[in-house]
């Protein structure tokens, strides 16, 4: 290269070698930095339902290397009310066990559902206080949730398949699916779905 001597070369060609591997362990590191375990409600909710205690944030999602760009957070939800399986306070079609967060600004999730299906009736108040205090422990222990999620190419359903669609009927990009068994007072299968088009993340309960 323009008649510099090899041992110039050489040193040249460590220097790119060495930048190339900075950049790509700074990747790596950014990438582990971005995922997060049990992050703050404020971190994964729009401000107007950060406020409320039903939402039990699980991890956050880099999913880059998947060719996602928005975050996906995992979030559960206890419901504790007992409301009709056709209940209006949910969009047509979803439930309890179906529902919706649209993806807003900054990548904070909005629910789809009506803030009334966030009622925790006295008869469930036990039951929400002793799923509290399991997350709770599992918070405080610093237990890996990402460990736990099957981030398998498609869901392996205990029941019949829920894949979701978006509004030009195409099917929903499967992102992961876990057991909550062990993380609240609940015994069922979470599996959670992003789609690009309308920018929303879907959630599907299935139990035995």
């Amino acid at each position: 290269m323009f008649g510099l001597p090899t041992s110039v070369l050489n040193r040249y060609y460590y220097c790119i070698y060495l930048t190339k591997e900075m950049i790509w362990l700074l990747s790596v590191v950014l990438l582990i930095l971005s995922n997060k375990d049990f992050p703050d409600k404020s971190e994964v909710l729009v401000a107007e339902f950060a406020g409320y205690e039903n939402f039990f944030p699980l991890a956050t999602l880099d999913l880059r290397d998947r060719g996602i760009k928005d975050k996906i957070h995992i979030i559960y939800v206890s419901f504790n009310y007992s409301g009709p399986w056709d209940d209006p306070n949910f969009p047509d079609g979803e439930d309890m066990d179906h529902f919706t967060f649209k993806i807003e600004k900054g990548g904070l999730y909005r629910p789809t559902f009506d803030k009334k299906a966030l009622v925790i009736e006295p008869r469930y108040q036990p039951f929400f206080d002793q799923g509290k205090e399991i997350y709770a422990k599992v918070k405080s222990e610093n237990q890996s949730i990402r460990a736990r999620l099957n981030m398998r190419s498609r869901p392996d359903w205990l029941q019949n398949d829920a894949t979701p669609y978006n509004s030009k009927n195409e099917p929903y990009t499967f992102i992961c699916q876990f057991e909550m068994e062990g993380l609240f007072l609940d015994d069922s299968w979470i599996y959670v779905f992003y789609d690009k088009a309308d920018r929303q993340v879907k959630y599907v309960h299935q139990r035995t």
